[in-house]
């Protein structure tokens, strides 16, 4: 292995701006112990940290978040959902039935979320309820309701989120189930 020139030595102490000798065109790095000179050439590509985007022209837009669309199958579909189909049974008609999600906005969330996650590639997306429900004496009767609202929406999406395999839904931060977001196609 060759040695590295002093003329391409970079300094790794470096705390203080390069000053740059116009004469000889080396860049003098003054560092705590020793200076270190760095001959520059009007090739070279590397460049100092506070002169990054000066030399490689302007930086690429950023690309805007995708954002979910709304498509009119779809909101019918949901509308076939009760509003109470995620409310346990023993909390049915009772005050308690306030504290459970409304399946209609669970159902509206959930085709947002394979919306996005469509449009980014993504595999999987999460669905979170409150941590109430880990306390239903009904949970099976819950996560069939959501596994049926999951296929639900899924069929109504015009891309039938085809990209996004699974559904991962919890009850608080619990895992209840993962829920297929496709079909066996």
């Amino acid at each position: 292995m060759l040695p590295i020139p002093r003329s391409q030595f970079v300094c790794p102490l470096a705390r203080r701006k390069p000053m740059h000798d116009f004469r000889t065109s080396l860049f003098i790095i003054p560092s705590e112990s020793i200076t270190c000179q760095l001959r520059i050439d009007r090739s070279s590509t590397q460049l100092w940290p506070n002169q990054r985007g000066k030399l490689s022209g302007p930086r690429p837009p950023r690309t805007a978040a995708p954002e979910a669309r709304s498509y009119p199958e779809v909101e019918r579909v949901i509308q076939q959902v009760t509003s109470d189909a995620l409310v346990p049974s023993e909390a049915r008609g009772s005050a308690a039935a306030n504290s459970f999600a409304d399946s209609r906005e669970v159902a509206r969330d959930l085709a947002r979320r394979l919306d996005i996650a469509q449009q980014q590639g993504q595999e999987s997306i999460e669905v979170r309820l409150g941590d109430n429900y880990n306390r239903a004496r009904d949970r099976r009767a819950i996560i069939s309701e959501i596994e049926r609202i999951i296929q639900l929406v899924r069929d109504a999406l015009p891309h039938h989120a085809a990209n996004v395999a699974y559904v991962d839904v919890f009850f608080g931060e619990r895992w209840a189930t993962r829920g297929m977001a496709r079909g066996n196609r």
